[in-house]
């Protein structure tokens, strides 16, 4: 299968000269600068705690924070249990991810470097240990962590890359 990606690189000097334009903008036009340095400060934040999820729908289709794209195609052997086989579609529904977890190719962030079988995926704030708990899968092998720190998901992504075919 070939991969779709959408261009989502997200540089300092980007979000430095959105915010350039915002800042010098007068009126009513202000909010329609803020909202385009928020879409690419946000990406660039989810990108750097390796969040994987659909973050924009384009005409292109469903696009991850990896840039990996869920167009017709892939939703189509999606639908067929292809892209991971069933066993692994089945025990990745019942976590109850978003479509596009569903789909091999994700990249590993935030570097958008060599593919992924494993990544984060969700997340919860706890207020009573004001701290945010995240939930990672493995599509090669299909364990998954939940609710654990940020490092404790990002050391079972890096072993399960490793291990279950990740490169």
């Amino acid at each position: 299968m070939e991969f779709v990606y959408s261009e989502v690189f997200v540089s300092e000097e980007k979000l430095a000269s959105l915010k350039k334009i915002m800042d010098e903008t007068i009126g009513e036009s202000k909010y329609y600068r803020f909202k385009a340095w928020l879409h690419f400060a946000n990406l660039e934040r989810w990108q750097s705690q390796r969040w994987h999820h659909g973050y924009l729908s384009s005409q292109e289709g469903d696009i991850c924070t990896c840039g990996l794209v869920m167009d017709e195609v892939s939703l189509a052997e999606l639908n067929e249990d292809a892209a991971l086989g069933s066993s692994m579609y089945a025990t990745l529904r019942a976590l109850g991810v978003e479509p596009i977890h569903l789909i091999a190719g994700h990249r590993n962030l935030p570097t958008l470097s060599g593919l992924a079988v494993a990544f984060t995926y969700d997340y919860q704030h706890h207020e009573e240990l004001n701290a945010y708990l995240w939930d990672a899968l493995c599509q090669g092998c299909g364990e998954t962590v939940l609710q654990q720190r940020n490092d404790l998901t990002d050391a079972f992504v890096e072993q399960h890359n490793a291990k279950c075919g990740g490169k």
